[in-house]
Formats: structure tokens, sequence, C-alpha cells
């Protein structure tokens, strides 16, 4: 979910409306006077062009194959509902999770089967280590990738959506709650956590800096943000103990501070949810992967990997000990004034061997953005136009017609029989080259995004493109790789160094060592 939480001030709350948690069972956490903001505002910066000589060097290596072997699994084709990017349009009401679905034995639910749990206390010098976590979850039925976190004393499983584009770590909770759908463990229930007083620093950046709520004599923590789609959360900050198994064998029992979420309306409140909240992975201070650095836990470093095909899964961790010591390509984080999300400078895009038609300027002054809580990828109006246009250039002469009557997605194609598996279909399309620009070494760096990460296959047995056009879904001028396209690559998200990483892999054996490498 993209969007930057910002500050727009509102009167400050009667005092009557701070409460302890004492009183959280006749009221706990009511909901303060102000409101916290998703800013769909973005600044555009960006940097020259450069030319295409090394793209095409690039896609006559061997590597290309490697792309294409991730994805060489025969699937067949999948029922497709039509998903959106979640911080624009709301999920298919029909996606939900079956009956019989059952919890993962993730590594950290197995540690708390051990007697001495408790009595194991991670030490300062585990800073350099990491937190595996297995994900679960897919582009269908699912349309997000979730893991399992583990709150509370003893410790209680909560499935979370990963979103490096929210900042907010946030569980439905049971304060009591007015509108929270049907989840898939029993709602967060807050007793024994602790409140986050409103004049505490965590608060205020949350909050942009101004008064929310925050009487002179302080108070509860308030918040309410809102997404795109209308959705929202209004809930209260809490601070309580998260458990992560380390690499090094400790277990980290940390404090966190998350949401409280008592109250959802939109996309948030349909029942059942697939997840239990949702888990801020963003370059801000209040996001988790900051908290953690800060305890002094693991370093600032996230880093996810969804799996292609029709399997889905992956991993995800914290800390740089699982990053490969080689085989990365790194670009730097354009860094912007209360705009926490993952912007990155793309300075020329291949459709095959050749360049979209653009003007440089287009690229400049559009930034692309990493993000894992959005289902699909999307163009602002002229890079979409211009890959459209190179789209259906390559296909003229194939056979493939468009199809209109197929409403899965914007933009699909019937061929002269039925597809049965999407590498089938992908046949007929070339791979995107995002060109980031060139290192101090003079290389170029790509990240090459191939047929099967960016199509659907439809029950017409159609193909459809699951990049889209961003102004078609009010929000114009932004760039977005969502889970389609970050699917096949391990993307390491580096605060430390102010970076994003990637390199390709099928996600389905995590990394052993900093040495360890998976091409």
């Amino acid at each position: 979910m993209v969007g930057e939480i910002g500050l727009h001030s509102q009167p400050a709350a009667s005092s009557n409306e701070c409460v302890t948690v004492e009183e959280k069972e006749e009221g706990f956490a009511r909901r303060g006077s102000g409101s916290v903001f998703r800013s769909s505002s973005m600044k555009r910066v960006g940097g020259p062009a450069t030319t295409s000589f090394c793209a095409v060097l690039w896609f006559r290596t061997p590597s290309l194959s490697y792309f294409e072997e991730q994805w060489d699994e025969g699937e067949e084709w999948v029922h497709v509902h039509r998903l959106y990017a979640k911080h624009i349009v709301t999920m298919a009401e029909s996606e939900v999770i079956s009956d019989d679905y059952q919890p993962p034995d993730g590594l950290v639910e197995r540690d708390f089967q051990r007697r001495n749990l408790w009595e194991r206390v991670v030490q300062k010098d585990t800073v350099n280590g990491s937190s595996l976590f297995p994900i679960r979850g897919n582009i269908y039925p699912d349309g997000l990738y979730f893991m399992q976190l583990n709150v509370g004393n003893p410790p209680k499983p909560y499935y979370m959506d990963i979103d490096t584009g929210s900042d907010l770590t946030w569980l439905q909770c049971n304060a009591p709650c007015t509108s929270c759908p049907q989840t898939p463990h029993p709602l967060y229930n807050p007793r024994g956590a602790h409140l986050v007083d409103c004049k505490q620093p965590i608060c205020s950046q949350l909050q942009g800096g101004g008064s929310f709520g925050c009487s002179g004599g302080g108070g509860q923590c308030d918040y309410e943000i809102q997404y795109g789609d209308s959705s929202s959360t209004t809930g209260v900050l809490l601070e309580d103990m998260v458990s992560l198994v380390l690499t090094n064998g400790s277990v980290a029992h940390v404090k966190a501070v998350f949401g409280c979420s008592y109250d959802q309306h939109g996309t948030f409140a349909k029942s059942p949810s697939k997840t239990d909240g949702l888990l801020g992975l963003s370059r801000a201070t209040v996001a988790f992967p900051a908290q953690l650095a800060a305890q002094g836990i693991v370093k600032n470093v996230v880093a996810h990997c969804l799996a292609g095909g029709s399997q889905g899964g992956g991993y995800l961790f914290f800390g740089d000990d699982l990053v490969p010591a080689w085989g990365m390509t790194w670009t730097p984080v354009i860094r912007k004034p209360y705009r926490d999300n993952y912007y990155v400078s793309v300075q020329k895009i291949q459709y095959g061997f050749s360049g979209l038609d653009l003007d440089p300027s287009v690229l400049r002054e559009n930034e692309f953005i990493f993000d894992s809580g959005t289902s699909y990828t999307y163009l602002s109006p002229e890079i979409y136009s211009a890959f459209v246009s190179a789209v259906r250039e390559g296909l003229e002469g194939s056979g493939l017609e468009q199809d209109t009557s197929d409403k899965t997605l914007p933009l699909c194609w019937r061929g002269k029989a039925p597809f049965r598996t999407l590498s089938e279909a992908s046949s007929y399309f070339q791979p995107i080259t995002l060109n980031f620009g060139t290192s101090w070494l003079l290389a170029s760096k790509f990240m090459i995004v191939v047929p099967q990460a960016y199509l659907v296959l439809t029950p017409q047995g159609n193909v459809c493109m699951g990049i889209m056009n961003s102004s078609e879904t009010g929000s114009e001028g932004i760039n977005i790789i969502g889970d389609i396209s970050l699917r096949g690559h391990l993307i390491v998200y580096d605060n430390v160094e102010n970076r994003v990483g990637w390199m390709p892999s099928d996600c389905r054996k995590p990394p052993k060592s900093r040495a360890f490498t998976l091409i």
C-alpha cells in the first residue's frame, strides 16, 4: 500500500478522551479527535536518460534463461478474480480463505514449545544476525503475501500482510472492536500491553509532529489512517512483546510499538479476512524494521522473496546476515521529506530489445516505488501508453486478438485456441527491462521482468496484462512495482545504506549465510 502518513492538525481532544489501560474493558482506545491521513501527492524527481546498449548485451547473456526457468512449471490456468493495488481499489469480495486453512508450522511457533523459551534473552552482539520467516500467499486467490508474527506474553500467532509501502504495523484489536471482520486467529487482546503516551516521540513521528488529541496532561496516542481506496483503520498505539528467532539460534523478545486497530472500514472490514493485521515495512522510524534496529536486534534491513508460478509462497527476513555477498544489483533510494516509501529512479525502459517511445523528461519526472503491499504493477499514463503500444506492435501477426468481453483485467487477448498454461501464453510476449542507470564501474543496473511476471491466465484461456494504467484508479503519476512483478526476485531494502537491491531467485529455498548466493 503506497502513501505516507502526513499530519492534518486537529483540535486537541478533551481530557476525558484519554483513557488508561485499566479502562480498556469499558471503552479502551476510543477514537480521538484527530486523524492521520495518507497523502496521495508525490514530488517528482529523476535522473538523466541512458542508452540501451548494455541492455542488449544483457539479453544475450545466459542470465535471461535463468529468469525463464523460475517460471517454467507448466502451471495450469487458474480462476483469476480482478485484483487491484490495495491502496487504490478494494479486493474482490469472493477472495476468501477456506474453512480448512490451517496456520503454518513456522520456525517461531516451533521454538515457542520449548520450556526454556522465556529464559533465552537476546544479546546486543546479535545485531549482525537476521530473523527468517516463511511467507504464504499468492496473486490468486489471496491477492497478498503474509507471514506469521508472534505477539504478546505468552506469544500468540498472527498473520500479517507484508507491506513495504506502509509505515505503521497494526493488529485488529479487541478493545473492544467496532467493526472487525472474522480473522484467521482470535482478535488481539490488549490486556497486559502498555499504552503509548501521546507525548512520546514515536507518537509525534507517526502523527507528523502536530497535535492529535493530546491534552496538556498527556494520554493515549490515537491514530486514523485512510488509504487510497477509501478504506481506513482507527486505533491507538500500544507497546507489547514480539518474539523473533534469530539465525544464531537465540530468541529475541523485543518491545514493539504497533497499532491496536479497533474500527475498520472498507476493504479491512470485509469478512472473512485473510490476515490479522498489517506489517509496516517502510523506511519510517515507526516501521517495524526501524524499531528492531533501534533496539540493536538486527540492522535496519528487510528483504522478501516472492515465489513465481502458481504455488506462491516465499520467505522474508530482517537484518543483513542473509543478504548474499555477491550477485545483488543495487540502486539508491530517493529520500523525500515526509515520504518513507522506497522511491527509485528508472532511466530507461525496454520492451524486448527496443526502448519505449518516451521523451527522456517523462522518466526524469516519474519515479518508481517498490511496494509489496500492491498486487499488480501500475504505470503513469504516458509510460503505460508507450508500453501498451510496444506490446501491441510486438503482437502484430501473432494471431492474438484483444478480447474486450473478458473483464478479468483491463487488457486481455485470446489465441487461436484457449491457452492451457501461462508459459504457453507468455511465449508471445517480451521481457521488460528497467534500467536504473550506471554504477561507478559504468555497468548498467537492470531488473528484468519476464512475461510470466506481468501476465495472468483467465478461466477462458485468455492472457491478460497485470500492468495497469494508474490514472484509471485515480492515482495518476504513480509508478508502482507490485507483487506480480516482484516475484522471482530476492528484493532487499537496505535502510542503512539507503538502497534497494535485487537478484533473480526461485524463492523456494532461503539463503543460509552471507556467503550464500541464489544463482
